[in-house]
């Protein structure tokens, strides 16, 4: 990460090692000290070593100071879905940095966790992308408390698989894969705090909170979407971007939470059976104006 202090600290280096440089080969050059030139110039040689070292080594820790501030600091940060790459490494980051003590909670909007429609696939990076980022939730699963509330609409709360839906033949395969991996961890796991359920759809949004247990502060990543004006419904959604939010004061982690809470009520268990039914065929139709798997 490149800042201003980083970049401070380079211009001062500069300008010592520049200014010893030049005060040596004035000293060699105008032999000031007569027989002693050779010595003054290995003299200076050996104080601008020394000096790089001591300037990589508070670069260094300036950087480490610059990531405590930012954590320890109230920030929102704004990444575009137009550069995905970035978007996923820093949501990557939230979650690969939360400790032993930490509590994930994930809601998804009902709008976005699907498949495209019939005859469309989702571009290879993008899953890869997603896998990549979803593979950060599952290497916690033994450490973390991790629950996730899947939004699904009201007729779709059903146990048994009908014509009508089907919600492994709906979820997109990265989101699929990982919802499949929750619910056989929790069902071979009762003691672990990891859990998946669907609630009745009510939240057109889609965020992680990550929390210490006996903080009510932490970090956000909450999706922001956009309508697809290419879209064959009016409800279909894709990513338009994600806010980064470091909370530490609790500002706004215990209004999300209330939301987490508020969905979580008449909530249902999804069981890796409800998981286990999808095609092999890519081409499945989705449910009616569902997005790709672009969420949180």
């Amino acid at each position: 990460m490149v800042n201003s202090r980083g970049n401070l600290t380079a211009f001062a280096a500069g300008t010592v090692v520049a200014t010893l440089v030049g005060v040596g080969a004035k000293l060699a050059w105008d032999g000031v000290i007569d027989g002693m030139a050779g010595s003054v110039v290995w003299v200076i040689v050996a104080l601008i070593v020394a000096v790089i070292l001591l300037i990589a080594v508070v670069t260094r820790t300036s950087t480490k100071v610059d990531h405590l501030i930012e954590k320890a600091a109230f920030s929102i940060r704004y990444y575009p879905a137009d550069d995905p790459d970035t978007l996923y490494q820093r949501s990557r980051e939230v979650i690969s940095q939360a400790g032993s003590q930490a509590q994930i909670y994930a809601v998804n909007s009902y709008v976005e966790v699907f498949r495209k429609t019939a005859g469309s696939l989702e571009p290879e990076k993008d899953v890869r992308e997603q896998r990549d980022y979803l593979k950060q939730f599952e290497r916690k699963f033994e450490t973390v408390l991790y629950h996730r509330l899947i939004q699904v609409q009201n007729g779709h709360l059903k146990d048994k698989k009908d014509d009508k839906y089907d919600l492994a033949k709906s979820l997109a395969p990265a989101y699929l894969d990982h919802y499949r991996a929750m619910a056989e961890f929790a069902e071979n796991n009762p003691s672990k705090d990891v859990k998946i359920v669907k609630v009745p759809a009510k939240l057109p949004a889609s965020f992680v909170v990550v929390k210490d247990r006996n903080s009510s502060g932490g970090r956000i990543i909450w999706q922001v979407n956009m309508h697809d004006p290419n879209a064959p419904s009016t409800e279909f959604e894709r990513i338009m971007g994600v806010f980064i939010i470091t909370d530490p004061d609790a500002l706004l982690v215990p209004r999300f939470m209330g939301w987490f809470t508020e969905l979580n009520r008449g909530s249902q268990d999804i069981r890796a059976a409800d998981l286990s039914q999808r095609e092999a065929d890519s081409d499945d139709e989705g449910p009616s104006g569902s997005a790709a798997a672009e969420g949180h």
